[in-house]
């Protein structure tokens, strides 16, 4: 029993005498280390914001692809010559203006002499003698006389004597004809129409007939070569 004692007391002084070893073994390593301090710094970290506008530009490229583009041209039909003149024509029927009666010789070229004489005034004069007097009068004013001209003037001499055969009273007339179309209601026809007259009257004695026949012509071949120059006046 008491051997007992003695061992627990030994290893009681011998922890006893470890645990004091290792304070002293601690204690030296921290008077013999050199210390450190360490120091918590604290900064303040201001943070300034400032508006900038940023503009950014953005380059779009486009790229152009050619487009085939089919134009139909729409050509209109050569409307036939036929057509064109007749359109021409009415054209001219429906705009055309009124005209006096000095200016509906207009457009002839050149005309051609008929002369027509009664029985009475075959006694005073003859058929070459009224045409040839009336073509100079018309050829010395500068109107065209051409014998196969298709513009007829008609030169007409009528006369009536009295009962003893003293006198004769006469009249020298003077025309022009054309062939029209006259159209009335939708129906047309042709027919020979006077688009020109003039006329004189006068008496002589037998012994002066053929002259005073002759000079009447004359005067029918200046009125009508004035109104045939007014109308051309290119002649």
């Amino acid at each position: 029993m008491q051997n007992d004692n003695v061992s627990s007391n030994i290893n009681l002084r011998w922890l006893f005498g470890i645990s004091a070893a290792g304070m002293v073994v601690f204690a030296g390593l921290y008077l013999w280390n050199p210390r450190v301090q360490t120091e918590t710094v604290t900064k303040s970290i201001t943070t300034t914001v400032t508006n900038i506008v940023t503009n950014t530009i953005t380059n779009v490229v486009v790229k152009e692809v050619p487009k085939e583009v089919e134009k139909i041209v729409r050509v209109p039909a050569a409307i036939p010559q036929e057509y064109i003149a007749a359109m021409q024509a009415v054209s001219n029927l429906v705009n055309c203006d009124f005209v006096k009666d000095n200016q509906v010789l207009f457009g002839i070229k050149d005309v051609q002499v008929i002369c027509f004489l009664t029985d009475a005034t075959k006694q005073c004069v003859s058929d070459d003698e009224v045409r040839t007097r009336f073509e100079l009068t018309l050829r010395k004013n500068g109107v065209p006389v051409n014998p196969t001209s298709k513009n007829y003037v008609q030169v007409i001499v009528e006369g009536l004597w009295d009962n003893n055969r003293w006198s004769i009273t006469f009249s020298v007339r003077v025309r022009v004809l054309e062939t029209q179309t006259l159209i009335r209601g939708g129906e047309a026809h042709k027919a020979s129409v006077t688009v020109w007259e003039k006329s004189s009257y006068g008496f002589a004695g037998s012994i002066v007939a053929n002259s005073g026949l002759l000079h009447a012509v004359d005067e029918q071949g200046e009125i009508f070569a004035n109104d045939f120059l007014a109308a051309n006046p290119k002649q």
